[in-house]
C-alpha cells in the first residue's frame, strides 16, 4: 500500500529538532510494510534570508532528502504561520490556503503521474487536512486525519472560520484519528457523524547505546531529574521550577536539567533566581535529539508538569528507558500510565501537588525502580510501535479500500 504522509511540522536536514515524531511516525509505518513518501510542503523564503536566524532553516532546505531510506520531498508554497500573520490565519485559515492550494495541487499532480498514491495520511487538519481534502475531490484519493492539539480543536469553537475549514475536512475524511480519548470526545462532540478513532504515537526501543554511555564525573551519584519541550506557557517550566525550589533544601544531591529554548526562557530564569537551589539547575539549551535523549539515559526521574499536553512523546521516550515519570493528568498520556504504576500524576497547575510528586519519587528509591521497570514494560507492549503502526497500517487499509473504519477505541 502507498501512502503519502503529508506534514508540514516535520524535520529538516536544516532543523533536526522539529516534529520528530512525525518523522518516526512516518519510519515506524515504513517498517510496518507501507510504501511511504513524505511531502514537507515548506514556507518560501528567498535564499539570501538563510544568513539571518530562523529563517535559515527554510531557506537552506533542499527540496528533497533521504532519511535512512525515508524520502522527503519540501515543494516550496506560499503559506507562513509567523508574528502577525499566524494570529491573523489561525482564526481565518481559508484565505491563506486557499492562496497556497495551487502551488499544493501542482506538486501533488506531479507526483501522481510518476507514484500514485493509495490513501493519504495528513498531520494537522487545518493545514495538511484541507490540502487532503482538496486534493481527495480532485483525484479521489482517500484520507485520514491526525491531530496533535487540544487548543486547535477547542479553538474550532470559538472561531467560525476555522469551524468552517475543519468542518470540510471532517466530512470528507475517512477517519480522524487523535492521540487520546480526551481529544475523541471533543472532536464527536463538535463534528457528530465523523468517524474518529484514537490512534497513539507508539515508541521503539530505547537506544542501548545511550545507556551505555556513563554519566560526567560532575553527576555521578547525584540523583537526575530531566525536563525537555520547548519553553512556552503550557508547558508549565517555570512550574517545575518552582516545584523543585519547594524540595530541594530537604533534598541537597538532587540535581534538575531542562532541555529546550523559546521564549518563556526569562520566565524560567526567573523562577531560578527566587529559589536557592540556582546551582542545581541547568539549562541546557536546544539539544539535538541524541541529546535529549542522553539526558534521559542518565536521568533517575523525568518530569514534564505543563497542561493540555496532547499526548507526549517524550515521556513514552523516557518511559522507555527505564525511567519513572512526573506529568499533569489532565493529557493524553493518561490514557495508557497509572500513577503510582508508572509514575506519579499530579493536577495541572498544582505547584503543591508536583512537589509533593518530586518528594515523593526522590525519597522512594524502591518505588522509582518500580515505576521505571512498569513504564519499560508498558513501552515494549500496549505502546511499542509494532502495535500502534499496526493498527494506524489497519486504519489506512480500510480507509484505501473504502471498508468501513470501526470508531471504537
Amino acid at each position: 500500500m502507498r501512502v503519502l504522509f503529508l506534514a508540514t511540522y516535520f524535520p529538516k536536514p536544516t532543523n533536526t529538532t522539529m516534529g520528530v515524531w512525525a518523522l518516526k511516525e512516518a519510519q515506524q509505518l515504513q517498517r510496518a510494510g507501507a510504501d511511504v513518501r513524505v511531502v514537507s510542503f515548506t514556507s518560501w523564503v528567498p535564499r539570501f534570508l538563510g544568513r539571518f536566524g530562523k529563517a535559515a532553516a527554510w531557506a537552506n532546505c533542499p527540496r528533497t532528502h533521504d532519511w535512512n531510506g525515508l524520502r522527503v520531498d519540501y515543494p516550496r508554497w506560499p503559506f507562513y504561520q509567523v508574528g502577525l500573520l499566524k494570529k491573523v490565519w489561525w482564526r481565518w485559515p481559508a484565505l491563506p490556503l486557499s492562496l497556497a492550494w495551487p502551488f499544493a495541487k501542482r506538486f501533488l499532480n506531479r507526483l501522481m503521474l510518476e507514484w500514485r498514491p493509495d490513501v493519504i495520511y495528513a498531520h494537522h487538519g487545518s493545514v495538511n487536512g484541507y490540502i487532503a481534502a482538496r486534493f481527495h475531490k480532485l483525484a479521489g484519493i482517500p484520507f485520514v486525519v491526525k491531530d496533535h492539539d487540544f487548543g486547535e480543536i477547542t479553538d474550532y469553537q470559538t472561531m467560525p472560520g476555522r469551524f468552517k475549514v475543519y468542518q470540510k475536512v471532517c466530512s470528507s475524511a475517512a477517519a480522524m484519528t487523535p492521540y487520546s480519548r480526551r481529544m475523541q470526545n471533543q472532536l464527536r462532540s463538535l463534528f457528530p457523524g465523523t468517524t474518529v478513532v484514537v490512534n497513539r504515537f507508539g515508541i521503539d526501543p530505547f537506544p542501548q547505546d545511550l545507556l551505555r554511555v556513563p554519566r560526567p564525573l560532575s553527576l555521578q551519584d547525584k540523583i537526575l531529574i530531566a525536563s525537555t519541550g520547548i519553553f512556552y506557557e503550557r508547558k508549565g517550566f517555570p512550574l517545575l521550577v518552582r516545584a523543585f525550589n519547594k524540595i530541594a533544601v530537604r533534598h541537597p544531591n538532587v540535581f534538575l536539567r531542562i532541555s529546550g529554548e523559546g521564549i518563556e526562557r526569562s520566565e524560567i530564569e526567573r523562577a531560578i533566581a527566587e529559589g536557592s537551589a540556582a546551582n542545581r539547575i541547568t539549562l541546557l539549551g536546544l539539544q539535538p535529539h541524541q541529546g535529549v535523549l542522553q539526558e534521559m539515559a542518565w536521568c533517575d526521574i523525568f518530569a514534564l508538569i505543563g497542561w493540555d499536553e496532547p499526548f507526549g512523546v517524550v515521556f513514552l521516550e523516557a518511559m522507555s528507558a527505564g525511567k519513572p515519570v512526573i506529568c499533569a493528568n489532565d493529557g493524553g498520556i493518561n490514557d495508557v500510565i497509572v500513577s503510582g504504576v508508572h509514575g506519579v500524576t499530579v493536577p495541572p497547575r498544582d505547584l503543591e501537588a508536583a512537589a509533593n510528586a518530586l518528594d515523593q519519587l526522590i525519597s522512594d528509591s524502591t518505588l522509582r525502580r518500580k515505576c521505571g521497570v512498569a513504564a519499560k514494560l508498558l513501552c515494549e507492549t500496549d505502546v511499542s510501535s509494532q502495535v500502534t503502526s499496526a493498527k494506524l497500517l489497519d486504519i489506512l487499509q480500510a480507509a484505501a479500500e473504502h471498508r468501513t473504519i470501526n470508531p471504537a477505541d
